[in-house]
């Protein structure tokens, strides 16, 4: 989910890369991501795990995983995924023998946890998550703006409403900054900021 991007890119500044310890998860990600100034994060889809918490209930969800460069390999997806040979055997003798890419995964999970439950007022990516919007908007408005055109369809509103939303994202990710930094040796109004969770 966007709201957890600015999380996700902290953690992963925090933990070391399993294939080249001199540099981060998230330089060595930044890497892979050539055509931006900030590491790829894709969208969660469907069909998984984590579908009846983001599609039904709108929970905001994360999958992370190590993967291999995707321009170097002429397969799709992980080979053996839910399949007898999805071992530990396999695992250990052909992918990651020494576990230490699942232990950077859970190193990344672990400070995910751990900001989220130390910081006084949650960093939610309020910003990205109205960049997202309106990336889903363009994309919207450019696929199906003839047949809306066509009905007397506007979209306005929610042209309108995507803005004020980036309006008071920007508001509130300064406030938030703010207030976690102000509470960094100030620790008499943690509670009362902690209400804007």
């Amino acid at each position: 989910s966007p709201l957890l991007i600015p999380l996700l890119y902290n953690a992963t500044k925090m933990v070391k890369s399993p294939n080249d310890q001199s540099i981060s998860v998230y330089e060595e990600w930044l890497k892979y991501s050539p055509s931006s100034k900030v590491p790829l994060v894709f969208g969660l889809g469907s069909g998984s795990d984590f579908t009846g918490f983001l599609q039904n209930i709108g929970v905001t969800s994360c999958d992370l995983w190590y993967t291999y460069y995707y321009k170097n390999v002429t397969y799709a997806g992980y080979p053996v995924y839910h399949s007898i040979h999805d071992t530990y055997y396999w695992m250990k003798k052909f992918v990651d023998g020494n576990f230490t890419h699942h232990r950077a995964v859970s190193q990344v999970w672990s400070k995910m946890a751990l900001i989220l439950a130390t910081t006084p007022v949650i960093p939610f990516g309020v910003v990205e998550y109205g960049e997202k919007l309106k990336e889903l908007f363009t994309g919207l408005n450019n696929t199906y703006f003839k047949q809306l055109t066509q009905e007397n369809i506007t979209l306005n509103f929610l042209s309108e409403s995507i803005l004020t939303f980036q309006k008071a994202a920007v508001i509130l990710k300064n406030a938030t900054e703010y207030v976690n930094k102000k509470s960094e040796n100030d620790t008499s109004r943690l509670m009362k900021w902690r209400v804007l969770n």
